[in-house]
């Protein structure tokens, strides 16, 4: 996944995903995203990950747009 789409859809980067709780149900080949885990608190990979999509997120947002919302970069599918 392209990580422009990656962060438009909020998906939680694979690298990140050891350790993760998932707290929603993702459907079978759906995207696992930031919002259906619970990650370690405190992780400072994850931070810096928020930090870069944040940054990412102001470098493509087009003049005048509304922020987009917090979200990854490679995506982790649920396989069921």
């Amino acid at each position: 996944m392209p990580a422009a789409a990656s962060v438009e859809a909020e998906a939680l980067p694979i690298g990140l995903a050891r350790g993760a709780r998932l707290v929603s149900p993702v459907p079978r080949g759906g995207i696992v995203r930031w919002r259906d885990v619970s990650l370690q608190s405190g992780s400072e990979a994850s931070t810096l990950r928020r930090e870069m999509e944040a940054a990412f997120r102001r470098d493509v947002a087009p003049a005048g747009a509304a922020p987009a919302r917090s979200g990854p970069a490679t995506a982790l599918t649920s396989r069921g």
